[in-house]
């Protein structure tokens, strides 16, 4: 009897750890990666990932990082891999597993550092600068980061790699002292093709969700406002039939814009001079752009969720920054947070029923989960370090 009951304890032991390998074996769809420091300053911030389902963090790497707060981190897009970028001696990206294991530097050879690694919408590849002999030129790389192969030949430095949806091109900043360029770059037979060819600096290229156009910032029409002032463009995906959207406001480079889903609208951040700033909707197709905050506070960080139909963004509307949820037609708002503490940078879940925001009710920064619907809190982790920069696992 005792050697039967010992043998069904065995029996469902293994069970037990079978389930949890395979648990962490298979991509979780409430998996989640974020930044941990003790403090901004600090120059060790620790990757955590939280399995949002069961309530459990787990430390995956630590990291030496210049980088405040935190530094880039990115899934693949099958989740089975991460990279990161680790700031020593020199910006490097390393890959690792999805738990952490087996780190490697992307490449070490041919380049003395490597950075803004991006992957293929589709996974297959990789994007990053490398940095040789004070040249900054895009390569090319398996998923793994084997063979390393250099697109841009020094003609240009650049920085800013953003891939086409259709994973053939990349749209590039040129890193100038003089005016910035954005650039469209072939990944298939490296033909580069200059899409701004115009005074002032054009920064931040976004595609459009089907890949025909391509938004983008600009300092060409600075006007009374000195070289500071940037404005909304949009461009088809070859440079032409370039289009100004915003004329009466400028755009923010801090808070940057985003596509909806369906590529109808952007929402844009805008910085007024008396230090407030304010969430505008643009209709891509009739140019026209609406202020949908107007509360003469500070609003940004907007976020669409995955089905378009809300933006989530931060607000300071009660003296303290919130959560706030905007519908797409941007006229129905409310406010999710009421804590009285700062609250932000949400993020949607991927199923879009919820969103991930920074909190930081005892003066350290926690992550915290909100049902857009039914406005309940979920507290996610409890330290006395900062969590920030959550980044859902696909």
């Amino acid at each position: 009897m005792r050697r039967h009951v010992l043998w069904m304890a065995a029996t469902m032991l293994s069970a037990v750890l079978l389930a949890l390998g395979i648990g962490h074996t298979l991509p979780r769809g409430e998996q989640l990666l974020f930044s941990s420091a003790d403090n901004w300053q600090a120059d060790h911030w620790n990757i955590f990932v939280l399995d949002v389902g069961r309530g459990v963090t787990q430390r995956l790497l630590t990291s030496r990082t210049d980088t405040t707060p935190g530094f880039p981190v990115v899934w693949s897009p099958d989740g089975a891999q991460i990279a990161y970028l680790s700031n020593q001696a020199n910006p490097e990206t390393y890959l690792a597993d999805s738990l952490g294991k087996d780190p490697r530097r992307l490449t070490g050879d041919p380049t003395d550092s490597e950075y803004n690694a991006v992957w293929s919408p589709d996974g297959t590849q990789l994007a990053f600068i490398g940095e040789q002999d004070g040249q900054h030129d895009v390569y090319l790389a398996a998923r793994d980061g084997s063979n390393p192969q250099k697109l841009t030949t020094g003609t240009r430095s650049f920085r800013s790699l953003v891939w086409s949806p259709d994973n053939r091109y990349l749209a590039l900043e040129s890193l100038a002292l003089a005016d910035v360029d954005i650039y469209k770059l072939d990944t298939e037979n490296g033909d580069l093709t200059n899409l701004t060819r115009f005074p002032g600096n054009e920064v931040r290229p976004s595609w459009s969700p089907d890949g025909q156009q391509i938004a983008f910032l600009a300092s060409r029409n600075s006007g009374n406002f000195g070289n500071t002032r940037y404005d909304l463009y949009i461009m088809d995906s070859n440079g032409g039939h370039v289009r100004r959207y915003t004329t009466t406001f400028p755009a923010d480079l801090s808070w940057g814009m985003n596509w909806s889903p369906d590529g109808t609208r952007i929402v844009l951040g805008s910085t007024s001079w008396l230090g407030g700033s304010d969430i505008y909707l643009i209709d891509v197709a009739y140019k026209l752009a609406r202020n949908i905050t107007r509360d003469n506070t500070r609003d940004g960080s907007a976020e669409w969720s995955p089905d378009g139909k809300w933006i989530a963004f931060e607000s300071r509307q009660t003296g303290v920054w919130q959560i706030d949820l905007m519908s797409a037609d941007g006229w129905k708002r409310r406010q999710l947070t009421h804590d009285g503490v700062d609250s932000r940078h949400p993020v949607w879940s991927p199923d879009g029923q919820s969103v991930i925001y920074t909190s930081n009710p005892n003066r350290n920064w926690d992550l915290y989960r909100m049902d857009v619907h039914s406005v309940s809190t979920e507290r996610m982790t409890l330290s006395r370090t900062i969590e920030f920069f959550p980044i859902w696992r696909p």
